[in-house]
Parts: structure tokens; sequence; C-alpha cells
């Protein structure tokens, strides 16, 4: 958990901390080309028509938590193969 409750909607997508459905894994990596550390997000969303799971990734501010989330739900990459299908919540479906 990263603290309070946090609730994101965007793009017809909800993410919310406290559904157990949506998930956020948080790393790291310092293969940047010699720019320092970049922290990198994991989240699995709701589609809020379908109710189905989307899963995407992207940067990660620890100060703007919120902010973080809806760029990667705006902007974010899909999550690569193998990883797309591990660690899904039981209560949920990939679109």
């Amino acid at each position: 958990m990263i603290g309070p409750r946090i609730v994101v909607n965007q793009n017809d997508m909800t993410y919310d901390s406290q559904d157990p459905r949506c998930q956020l894994f948080l790393g790291s990596t310092s293969a940047t080309n010699g720019i320092g550390e970049l922290k990198i997000a994991f989240v699995t969303v709701v589609d809020d028509s379908t109710q189905m799971l989307k899963r995407y990734f992207g940067t990660w501010n620890w100060d703007d938590k919120e902010g973080s989330i809806a760029r990667i739900m705006d902007v974010g990459g899909k999550w690569p193969e193998p990883f797309l299908s591990m660690a899904l919540p039981e209560l949920g479906e990939l679109d």
C-alpha cells in the first residue's frame, strides 16, 4: 500500500487502491543512459464500461502519485508479454 486511498478516473477507466482488482507494482532502473534512476509503475485498472481489467506502465513520481497514475492511464505502455497475464487478481479478467 502506498498510503491513503487513491482514486483516479481517466479515459473511462478507474484505479481505486481499495478495489482488489486494481494493482500497483513499483520498480526502478538505472539503465537510463546516464540520466539517473528512473522509477517505474505497473498498474492494473478497471474499464468503467466493461469492468474488464487493463494494464499499463510508465514513470512514477512519489510526490505526485495520483498524477503519475493518471499519466500512465493516459499515455502509458501496455504490459508486455509474458508479464501481461501474470499476477492477475482473482476477481478480474483482462481485456
